[in-house]
């Protein structure tokens, strides 16, 4: 995922995410540079103070907010940001005067390591290695004849992400083998 400032020039087709807890000086409600604001991914106003006291403490303010972002996996703002990670025309962005020192790289970072990873519509035994590579799960559902039908979880908890039937031999032997 991208990172910039809110005061930087909007790209066409770029999605935008701000990312601040509080918001921006200078900036009106429904200005293009905001896109989506999800201050609910921000650190908390304790660990934000704590920080802002001593720029120092970069590297123990990454390891605290690394671990608030744990925590908040499921929130909708989380949530919405993890679908759109993978996306190249996807920008989280800060008002912070030096992003590349705030919040917003160790984000990006968790989101690169928490994205979902995207299926492609032909469920090929190719995809489907690529989503378990990427440490997502996969379960044999059931077998009827020469259909099975598969579930795709994430790895995080084994929450279903999307289940289909398929009729590849070789899809459905790997799912089996893999799933047992």
């Amino acid at each position: 995922m991208k990172i910039g400032r809110i005061y930087d020039e909007v790209v066409p087709g770029q999605h935008r995410f701000l990312v601040d807890r509080l918001w921006p000086r200078g900036i009106p409600k429904g200005d293009p540079r905001v896109g989506s604001w999800l201050p609910g991914v921000a650190p908390s106003a304790e660990l934000r103070t704590w920080f802002h006291a001593d720029d120092s403490r970069f590297e123990e303010f990454r390891e605290r907010y690394l671990e608030e972002l744990a925590l908040g996996v499921d929130s909708p703002d989380m949530r919405i940001l993890r679908s759109v990670a993978a996306e190249p025309d996807s920008i989280v962005v800060t008002a912070a005067k030096h992003p590349e020192h705030s919040h917003v790289p160790v984000l990006a970072e968790y989101l690169h390591l928490a994205a979902v990873p995207v299926i492609e519509p032909a469920h090929s035994l190719e995809t489907v290695q690529r989503w378990v590579a990427f440490g997502g799960t996969v379960r044999l559902l059931e077998h009827v004849g020469r259909a099975s039908i598969v579930e795709l979880c994430r790895c995080d908890g084994g929450e279903l992400v999307e289940s289909f039937e398929s009729d590849d031999a070789r899809l459905n032997a790997w799912v089996a083998k893999t799933s047992n």
